[in-house]
């Protein structure tokens, strides 16, 4: 949960500047999160995707535009290293 807590206070703000880069969290702290979460992916289209990277939360950035996957970390991960993903993410995108 502290890492979920983190992400959003920390990073979400810059993550959801970039409008080619669509940001999903898949939180599997608790029922109530797991919940909020398989929706979110199902909207994405990469639950199945998702259901394969069970281990800790994990942070997914798509394009916007495509749906595609772009990259996916996991949220134990430093800011730094998250940030990371996120520009690999960027660099990837069909620019609107």
């Amino acid at each position: 949960k502290d890492n979920g807590a983190r992400v959003e206070k920390d990073l979400m703000p810059m993550l959801m500047k970039d409008k080619n880069v669509q940001v999903i969290m898949n939180d599997l702290s608790g029922d109530e999160s797991k919940t909020s979460s398989k929706m979110m992916l199902e909207k994405a289209g990469i639950e199945k995707f998702a259901a394969k990277n069970t281990g800790t939360g994990m942070l997914y950035f798509l394009d916007a535009k495509s749906k595609k996957l772009l990259s996916g970390v996991s949220i134990a991960k430093s800011n730094k290293d998250i940030m990371m993903a996120y520009k690999e993410a960027m660099s990837k995108t069909e620019k609107m």
